[in-house]
């Protein structure tokens, strides 16, 4: 009897101390367009990424060949950034140091740190930004066969990958893959080797809480003859593992042809991917599909077919017409973006194993391409940029969080300088003077600017105020931004441009 006693007690203090159950409430979306990021400067894009210091886009956008001309000129794509600190002003920044932007993952973001990765024709760059201005980090051993992919940024570091290329075919040797547990310093290049890895498939990487997957890259044409996911994991960014054999085998007939985006929430992972079928290309059960794994768990279990909406709403269609292009974290569940044909597509999900279709014209998705997320985990945003020209549509969900504080100490100023009679001066409270000429215009004049102390970052990045200026590109009332390092400061300016001023011995980094 005393037992039984014992074991109600247990059972209702058990029952009264449950916590409830976590709630889920599908985003309300409020649309709005963009007038300072339009399709003229913003044709592709590489990454959309939100964090505590805003939201990055990065991408390109081309420059036609002057008509006519004779000396064979060809189109020019321009990598470019595109920041916000509140989703509705853009003002473009040109990423320094970079030729080429990353097809897979171009941007990254944790804390107070965005992360872009492209490359300049030698090796893989990779830029950090904290405050607005860009400083390039070093990948040792980086290589010009390296071909960067992805980057991928969490709360155990900071991850890169990049092809082994094949000078010879579009086959690779494998990956490289870069790993920085604080973010700021990298260790050698880890090589995974596989000979089915064509150059046609990015891989991406996923970092989260409980380490970090590669997955995406797949055999590029014809039907492959044995199991090739790309899927990789690690707990601590050093050791990896080849998981792709956790995949459940495919249906009779078809393959994985793509792995297309990843996420980790609330205990559970998600994985988009699409099935083809290389006899019947209109096989109806081919087309997007998923996979979700509960931590503790090694082998992935299929979804069931997501939620194709309801008719007669618009962007209904077929699971081969569908598509998922990235996953992000919505209170204690998942949010998938992508589109149907003339349509951008949303899904919801409270736990990633169902998944509901937003409604489409209830929302303004009619009309749409394919939809970015960004996030910064007070405010989400979806982008679809325009095929033609014009300012670009957002949809805003929550409000912007908190910035970080701007009352950190101000560090000691310095003197640099760079070539051709440029320089700059930080006094000890943060004011100062900046002396630079304009190259890009014939018989350059030297301008002089002036300015004040108004903030500092928790990583050292310095807000100025321009006191006085004799460029009118730089007006009075403005606002600098400027980073100092061991060898000197950058700088960035309105228009977008950074300047980097450094010691008389290291002119060859301030060109």
């Amino acid at each position: 009897m005393l037992r039984l006693v014992l074991a109600a007690v247990l059972l209702l203090a058990g029952c009264s101390s449950a916590p409830p159950a976590p709630s889920f409430t599908p985003p309300t979306w409020t649309q709005q367009t963009a007038p300072t990021l339009t399709r003229e400067r913003l044709q592709t894009v590489h990454g959309a990424v939100g964090f505590s210091g805003g939201f990055v886009l990065a991408g390109d956008y081309l420059v036609p060949a002057e008509p006519g001309n004779v000396e064979g000129r060809t189109n020019d794509v321009h990598p470019v950034l595109h920041m916000s600190v509140d989703g509705q002003t853009w003002r473009e920044v040109t990423p320094p140091e970079i030729g080429e932007l990353a097809w897979g993952d171009a941007a990254a973001a944790y804390g107070d740190n965005a992360y872009v990765l492209g490359g300049n024709g030698a090796q893989p760059v990779l830029l950090t930004s904290e405050g607005g201005v860009w400083t390039r980090l070093a990948l040792p051993g980086g290589l010009f066969t390296d071909k960067p992919s992805a980057v991928a940024a969490g709360p155990r570091g900071v991850v890169v990958v990049a092809f082994a290329e094949n000078k010879v075919s579009d086959r690779v040797k494998g990956l490289r893959l870069w790993f920085s547990p604080d973010g700021k310093k990298f260790g050698d290049p880890v090589e995974l080797t596989n000979r089915q890895l064509y150059t046609g498939y990015q891989p991406r990487v996923l970092a989260t809480e409980r380490g970090f997957l590669v997955y995406g890259a797949m055999p590029a044409t014809g039907r492959p003859q044995r199991r090739a996911e790309m899927l990789f994991e690690s707990a601590d960014g050093r050791d990896w593992k080849a998981v792709g054999d956790r995949l459940p085998d495919p249906p009779q007939g078809q393959h994985y042809s793509a792995l297309t985006a990843a996420q980790h929430n609330n205990g559970v992972t998600v994985l988009f991917g699409t099935l083809g079928n290389a006899d019947n290309p209109d096989d109806s059960k081919a087309g997007l599909t998923g996979w979700y794994r509960r931590d503790g768990e090694t082998a992935w279990t299929q979804l069931a077919d997501l939620d194709p909406g309801k008719l007669p709403d618009a962007g209904v269609a077929p699971r081969p017409q569908r598509r998922v292009t990235d996953v992000a974290r919505w209170q204690t569940g998942f949010l998938a973006v992508g589109s149907t044909p003339g349509a951008g597509a949303v899904w919801t999900s409270p736990d990633g194993l169902a998944w509901t279709k937003m409604p489409v014209r209830d929302n303004g998705f009619e009309g749409a391409g394919v939809l970015d997320h960004l996030g910064d985990g007070g405010l989400g945003l979806l982008l679809d940029l325009p095929e033609v020209k014009g300012p670009a549509r957002f949809w805003r969900t929550g409000s912007p969080s908190a910035r970080p504080a701007t009352n950190h100490p101000v560090p000691k100023g310095g003197a640099w300088q760079g070539i051709s009679g440029t320089s700059i001066a930080l006094d000890d409270t943060g004011g100062g003077e900046i002396r630079y000429s304009d190259f890009k215009v014939r018989d350059a004049k030297q301008f002089a600017v002036k300015f004040r102390h108004v903030g500092i970052t928790a990583g050292g990045t310095r807000t100025m105020e321009v006191t006085s200026s004799t460029d009118p590109a730089v007006p009075v009332g403005g606002t600098l931004s400027a980073k100092v390092q061991d060898h000197g400061a950058t700088v960035l300016f309105p228009d977008g441009t950074q300047r980097e001023f450094c010691g008389a011995d290291r002119y060859a980094e301030c060109s």
